[in-house]
């Protein structure tokens, strides 16, 4: 695991803990609630107000802890003696209420008409802490409240029976006797139901580590998958990279409608003759991060750099819809950025756009594969970059491209021109003056 990407991993499975525990005390509020209301208009006073006094107080105390935790300052042990209190009033309240006000109903029934499953619910909010150690805690709360009251009910009988008073021929009427008589207690199903709390506890416990251990590695995983990628993008457009290590197979070779972008620093030639060698690199570096930026505001991607220039892409890695006004777009702001000075040299550009189809794909052998495009609209931008040396502008863009952007009024038409190493002459267009 990297070395910080454990307390980033860590930091976020403790927010998750606290908003489980959240959830989990309001719904023990609410439950609360209403168990209070209920109380209020049903209970006889003043016979009633110590009961309603308990469940008013367990709600202050939940409500309480939902306040530090919002505030931040909930520990870990607060959500533990929580617990225990909830238990030990639960326990108090089931061995010495009765179970019908002023008549005499033996305690032990309590176990044959409500039984343990309101235990589980204990449980099972329990688990939504997403921590292990709360759960099996709550268990262990649970068990032990269950034989709490359990033993403290059983000594308030004189003669208790239990399934070894069952003859060994028995017959229906004297397994119904048995089973049905106020004095049975039953401590077998007691340790049926303690095994069942706590085989139930300890799965939730599990399940909620491998829910951890499953939150870690993804997390893990994403932050060796983001270094990758920002370690990878370093070499190839992040566009990219992210294709290939989400799709290989996106990459293939494919046509598709483009605008591309070339660029070309002017009079580079003689820069490089006037500057030491050791300074022009830092200059493209720090030329090229700026023509980035300007590219991938309109949603272009830099695909290549050759010299002292580069060819850029838009609707080519990514859906980049109007992907001819964008290129424009990202045309004009270059142009405009170039009039900033960049290590101290302000620098010419020329820049020339085409649009149309293109082949795009990931290209080469074995050892090292590239993305890159090809076609006619490559060639025309191409020859559009050379020919602002002749038209003494600063960028023009194809016919294609005005007409796809909406043939802007504004723009001046040039042409028709003669292209280097093409027979027909093409028509351009430059931006307003």
């Amino acid at each position: 695991m990297p070395s910080n990407a454990r307390p980033e991993v860590e930091a976020g499975l403790a927010a998750a803990e606290r908003r489980g525990l959240r959830l989990a005390l309001l719904g023990r509020s609410v439950a609360l609630g209403a168990a209070l209301a209920w109380l209020l208009p049903l209970s006889q006073y003043p016979e009633g107000l110590p009961g309603i006094g308990i469940v008013t107080g367990l709600l202050l105390l939940g409500l309480l802890h939902l306040w530090l935790l919002r505030i931040g300052r909930e520990r870990p042990w607060h959500r533990y003696l929580l617990a225990a209190i909830d238990f030990a009033v639960l326990g108090w309240l089931a061995a010495t209420q009765p179970l019908l006000a002023g008549q005499p109903v033996p305690q032990i029934l309590l176990f044959r008409t409500y039984g343990v499953v309101y235990l589980f619910v204990f449980v099972a909010l329990a688990a939504l802490s997403l921590s292990p150690r709360y759960v099996l805690w709550v268990t262990l709360l649970a068990i032990a409240t269950l034989w709490a009251v359990f033993l403290v009910t059983v000594a308030q009988i004189e003669t208790p029976l239990t399934w070894s008073d069952m003859p060994p021929e028995r017959t229906a009427a004297q397994y119904m006797a048995l089973v049905l008589h106020p004095d049975f207690i039953g401590r077998g199903n007691r340790i049926e139901e303690s095994l069942a709390l706590a085989l139930c506890g300890g799965l939730l416990a599990v399940a909620v580590r491998r829910a951890r251990q499953l939150v870690r590695q993804r997390a893990v995983a994403e932050e060796q998958r983001r270094r990758a990628l920002e370690v990878f993008g370093n070499y190839v457009p992040p566009a990219i990279a992210r294709r290939l290590m989400e799709a290989p197979e996106a990459l293939a070779p494919h046509n598709r409608m483009a605008s591309i972008l070339i660029l070309d620093i002017a009079g580079f030639t003689a820069l490089a003759e006037r500057r030491p060698p050791e300074t022009l690199l830092p200059l493209l570096n720090a030329f090229f991060e700026r023509c980035g930026q300007a590219v991938g505001a309109a949603g272009g991607v830099m695909l290549s750099y050759v010299g002292d220039g580069f060819l850029a892409a838009f609707n080519v890695a990514e859906d980049t819809p109007g992907h001819a006004s964008a290129a424009m777009a990202a045309g004009l702001a270059l142009c405009a950025g170039a009039a900033e000075p960049v290590e101290g040299e302000r620098l010419r550009i020329r820049v020339g756009i085409a649009s149309g189809p293109v082949a795009a794909g990931s290209v080469g052998g074995s050892q090292r594969r590239s993305y890159t495009v090809y076609g006619d609209t490559v060639n025309l931008a191409q020859r559009l970059e050379a020919l602002c040396k002749e038209t003494g502008a600063t960028l023009l863009v194809s016919e294609a491209s005005w007409r796809e952007a909406g043939e802007p009024a504004d723009w001046q038409r040039v042409g028709p021109l003669a292209a280097r190493g093409r027979e027909a002459t093409v028509v351009a267009y430059r931006p307003p003056a």
